[in-house]
């Protein structure tokens, strides 16, 4: 159920023109502009990228988020998860075993949901969808959060040498690649595990998977994951405020 890896499906135009600050780079500049600063060493460069990222995508304002009643109640529960339980975004667990706190913390952009209506004990889906464009505020510094889109996903990737776009990418050897993510890991990290899907993982642990709704959206149920495990969390609402009623199936890989 949880969904680990940040792979995503293409923003339509009129969900990306809501959102404040979209991005108006594209893949190919992402891309030149960190091939560039890698080539040339040039540490100022890759600073500059990163503060231009943060101050570039900004958060969601108060119309991106009450755009639907299921948009605002997805927000709300992720900043109450993260408000009631020990899971703030932590890093990958280093190779030396040891977690390392990121200059910068990548947030997932995106949230699956699903309805489901239960009748005499049965339940049915009457409604899915996605949250696009996701960009909570977090209690973290606001300097240090770095909100994907889908030019930054691509472009990043494709510095790393993997083609998420069926466009032309560089063909890296091991050490070449390994170089250029130890790069790029001194500012966010970067996880190993999505190699073989042909997809770097760049968003920050926990990742939250598909929440789950009841009839009246005042129930949910989601997996969340950090770093090798997980576990499934119900939230409930209660005169307006998301609450954990429990968090259980605690997994590891």
């Amino acid at each position: 159920m949880c969904a680990l890896s940040c792979e995503r499906r293409p923003v339509r135009n009129s969900e990306a023109g809501r959102s404040r600050g979209y991005d108006t780079n594209t893949a190919a500049n992402v891309y030149r502009q960190l091939n560039l600063a890698h080539t040339n060493a040039d540490s100022l460069a890759i600073d500059a990228f990163f503060v231009n990222w943060n101050k570039t995508i900004l958060p969601a304002d108060s119309t991106t988020i009450n755009s639907t009643r299921v948009t605002r109640e997805v927000y709300a529960i992720y900043k109450a998860f993260f408000r009631d339980h020990d899971s703030l975004p932590i890093d990958n667990m280093g190779w030396d075993g040891k977690l390392h706190t990121p200059r910068y913390y990548v947030i997932q952009d995106q949230i699956d949901y699903t309805c489901v209506s239960y009748y005499k004990g049965f339940g049915m889906v009457t409604k899915h969808g996605i949250v696009t464009s996701f960009r909570p505020s977090l209690l973290l510094p606001q300097d240090k959060i770095l909100y994907l889109t889908d030019a930054y996903n691509i472009g990043i990737n494709r510095f790393l040498g993997i083609d998420t776009a069926h466009t032309e990418a560089l063909c890296l050897n091991d050490s070449e690649q390994d170089n250029r993510v130890t790069f790029m890991r001194a500012y966010f990290s970067i996880k190993y595990g999505a190699r073989n899907k042909r997809m770097w993982r760049l968003c920050t642990y926990p990742h939250i998977g598909t929440m789950i709704f009841g009839d009246s959206l005042d129930h949910v149920l989601f997996d969340f994951s950090i770093i090798s495990e997980g576990g499934t969390v119900t939230m409930k609402k209660i005169k307006g405020e998301w609450v954990i009623e429990r968090v259980e199936g605690r997994w590891v890989e």
